[in-house]
């Protein structure tokens, strides 16, 4: 019986430690999104601006896409329409996501002391169909690679509206 206590507890120590959810400031780092207008013509291309904060007492190594405007590379974006509902993606986001499609892109490695900042865009109309005039939020997710706990770390939510 008590074997099985400390089995249960241990479990819930270990489950607790290697998940991160928002605001946790625990975490080896945070993420804030902003985009430059709270509003933009329909078929227009907002770009998200995704900053990546190293909130540990130590360096963190963090992978990132080489080219500009390629945060969908390294982070996991979700858009709502102005339903409350997933945006529609993209043939290309789409094409992204398939894992019958093969994959290849570079990826550099950044090292980031305490406090210091990893800066990175995307282009949303390229990801999400954003025709429909309306109020959509983003959201930004990232994994947090094994050796630095696993887990996933969030970002604030932003809007920003679709005017015809």
């Amino acid at each position: 019986m008590i074997n099985a206590v400390w089995q249960t507890l241990a479990t819930v120590l270990i489950a607790t430690h290697s998940y991160i959810a928002v605001g946790d400031s625990s975490g080896p780092f945070s993420i804030a999104i902003s985009t430059a207008h709270d509003s933009i013509k329909v078929n227009s291309e907002p770009m998200l601006q995704i900053d990546l904060t190293n909130t540990s007492g130590h360096e963190i190594r963090i992978a990132k896409s080489p080219g500009d405007s390629e945060a969908e590379f390294q982070f996991d974006i979700e858009v709502r329409d102005p339903n409350g509902n997933p945006a529609q993606e993209t043939a290309y986001l789409r094409k992204l996501k398939d894992k019958n499609t093969l994959k290849w892109w570079s990826r550099i490695s950044l090292t980031l002391a305490p406090g210091e900042s990893l800066k990175d865009t995307a282009l949303i109309g390229k990801l999400f169909d954003l025709s429909q005039p309306g109020k959509y939020t983003v959201q930004v997710s990232r994994t947090v690679p094994p050796q630095l706990g696993r887990g996933v770390v969030k970002s604030n939510v932003i809007s920003f509206t679709v005017l015809q």
